[in-house]
């Protein structure tokens, strides 16, 4: 019950957005909410009258160094006063990724020159390797400094990956002090692929999380389907049927077990009509813990095939099309000339 709420989290329709749009378990920093599907309110230390907090449901965003859900903090939601954040988003394996991290309040007058980040890289044994460094910045507009660099995921699948800045300030004088070190990991996905329909009319998935962190692997894979309509592919139910509610309405199979390295969907296409049909898997990691599979601490990921139902007459109007009775009446008659 625990996972199937994670994953209807995951896609509703009504959601917090996390960058790069995955849910973290409890490393869920959140940044935009969205709403209606389409229009968007981000996180921003621009007071705009508009808290993005009050749309959708934070609960599950980890309370960052701000106290708060919103990711930078925005001072619609409340006061931030004085706080450095750092983002570090979760990734596809082998990838780049954008390492955001900014401060709050601090002014560049009187004795202080300017400030600056440095951005470290924390090994498994937690020592710092310097990755990035901000230079001196003499200005930050609206009380906000800023600092961001790319940085390449690891080549591992279910990976964890941590990073620490340092958020200097410079003195005239030309000392320098560390005001605040903040800590912040990301993830990468696991891998997925599908392949299918097969003669059996079964799709299969290759999923795992090969040279991942420890005790972690796929232990779940969903399989969604959509129909192209037009230029665009629609949810469907497992009758075939347009569907748009819940937002998970065209999940129709699930499998938790391998067989021959394979997570296999038994497809029964009996109720679908003929058309261009698009079946997804979504792969979700988790971790075993004294015996229990844990999952929402790895982002999930997704892979898609294309395929067709071509049934004929039969798959014009669904599965139980029965034929036109000017058909039937034909067909009886050429019985009976013969």
């Amino acid at each position: 019950m625990k996972l199937l709420l994670y994953f209807v989290f995951f896609i509703a329709v009504i959601t917090i957005v996390y960058a790069p749009n995955y849910y973290e378990g409890n490393e869920i920093h959140c940044s935009v909410a969205r709403f209606c599907d389409s229009e968007n309110l981000e996180c921003s230390y621009i007071t705009d009258n508009i808290c993005p907090e009050s749309y959708g449901d934070w609960q599950s965003c980890t309370m960052n160094n701000y106290n708060k859900a919103c990711t930078p903090c925005d001072p619609d939601c409340g006061d931030c006063g004085l706080n450095v954040a750092l983002n570090v988003p979760n990734s596809n394996a082998n990838s780049q990724f954008l390492v955001v991290t900014n401060s709050s309040g601090y002014m560049v007058s009187g004795d202080v020159r300017s400030y600056s980040f440095s951005l470290y890289f924390v090994n498994l044994r937690g020592g710092l390797s310097s990755v990035g460094y901000s230079g001196s910045i003499y200005s930050c507009p609206n009380e906000v400094c800023g600092y961001q660099i790319s940085r390449p995921s690891p080549n591992a699948y279910c990976s964890t990956y941590n990073y620490a800045t340092k958020f200097n300030v410079i003195w005239t004088n030309g000392s320098m002090n560390i005001i605040s070190t903040v800590f912040d990991s990301g993830k990468t996905t696991p891998s997925v692929s599908i392949t299918g329909p097969d003669e059996s009319n079964n799709f299969n998935v290759v999923a795992g999380c090969l040279r991942g962190d420890r005790d972690v692997d796929v232990r779940d894979v969903y399989f969604l389907i959509e129909k192209l309509q037009g230029e665009s592919y629609i949810k469907v139910n497992s009758n075939g049927d347009e569907c748009s509610a819940p937002s998970t309405c065209n999940i129709i199979g699930q499998s938790t077990q391998r067989n021959e390295g394979y997570f296999t969907y038994d497809f029964n296409d009996d109720s679908f009509r003929n058309g261009d049909y698009r079946m997804t898997a979504v792969a979700i990691a988790g971790a075993l813990d004294e015996g229990e599979v844990v999952y929402g601490i790895y982002p999930p990921n997704s892979g898609s095939v294309d395929f067709v139902i071509d049934k004929g007459l039969m798959g014009e109007t669904g599965g139980t099309y029965q034929g036109s009775k000017v058909l039937n009446i034909i067909l009886a008659r050429i019985k009976t000339w013969i």
